[in-house]
């Protein structure tokens, strides 16, 4: 993203998987994520949202995946169930990608 290598991330393209939820139980207090698209992507933003519970009833953060512009977040997290979505409009498929993870406990 925005030329840096990411050694860890998680990258998806949106209508093939909008959105993905980890069960973490309470047991992180935060989550660092860079956010972006992936430099060989359609350039169309993406919004990536963190949502809280099995249905994301509760968004915690939102942030714009953009090309060349990767944006570091954070994420306070007291929750059972993280849901992580990326939606766009129909028919523009850009590759949303999720630069070195970290869920912090502390």
């Amino acid at each position: 993203m925005g030329g840096q290598r990411f050694d860890n991330a998680i990258i998806t393209e949106p209508g093939w998987y909008e959105s993905v939820g980890y069960s973490i139980n309470e047991h992180y207090k935060s989550l660092t994520v860079t956010v972006g698209l992936d430099d060989y992507s359609v350039a169309h933003p993406v919004t990536v949202a963190f949502k809280s519970g099995e249905d994301g009833e509760k968004t915690l953060k939102t942030a714009t995946a953009q090309i060349n512009r990767p944006v570091r977040v954070t994420v306070d997290l007291t929750v059972a169930i993280l849901q992580i979505e990326a939606g766009q409009l129909e028919d523009n498929v850009a590759t949303v990608a999720l630069g070195d993870p970290v869920l912090h406990s502390s």
